[in-house]
């Protein structure tokens, strides 16, 4: 395997560990020079990965719900890190209605915007933001009203 697999490889691995613990400190071994977002790979120069990667991808003005779930391993409100900013989030879904869910396993569905992205959020994936996979932060479908309560707070984030 070429460098790159590998560590899309331990890097899936470090966010589906990080996105589905609430209550410990995320332990992952990876090559965090390797993430897309140069501030990332500057700072694991430097730094241990973990370290690297916590640092830059954390902004306080976060909400705490994003913080119970670990959202802020990945995104901020403002700023690409491992996943895309909120914003970014926000604004690319501005006055849609639709959303396509992509299932490689079951096939394409569309929902309504709201209910596809609580879809994504609960169930993971990828393809949307690049190759770089969301992990499911709710696979049991037990925590819904909360992923509804982050996707309506990324949505209004519009400008």
């Amino acid at each position: 395997m070429n460098k790159i697999n590998v560590f899309l490889m331990a890097l899936c691995a470090f966010v589906l560990v990080a996105c589905n613990k609430t209550e410990e400190t995320h332990a992952a071994k990876v090559d965090a020079t390797q993430v897309s977002t140069p501030e990332v790979a500057n700072a694991a120069k430097t730094e241990d990965n973990n370290t690297a990667i916590a640092r830059v991808c954390s902004d306080p003005k976060m909400p705490e719900l994003a913080k119970k779930h670990n959202c802020t391993v990945c995104h901020e409100l403002e700023k690409n890190c491992v996943g895309p900013s909120w914003q970014s989030v926000a604004s690319k879904y501005k006055g849609a209605d639709k959303y396509t869910f992509i299932d490689k396993t079951n096939g394409n569905r569309e929902y309504s915007l709201h209910e596809g992205l609580i879809k994504k959020v609960s169930k993971g994936g990828s393809d949307v933001w690049g190759t770089m996979p969301m992990p499911a932060n709710d696979p049991a479908g037990k925590k819904q009203s909360e992923i509804k309560e982050l996707v309506d707070y990324i949505l209004a984030l519009a400008k």
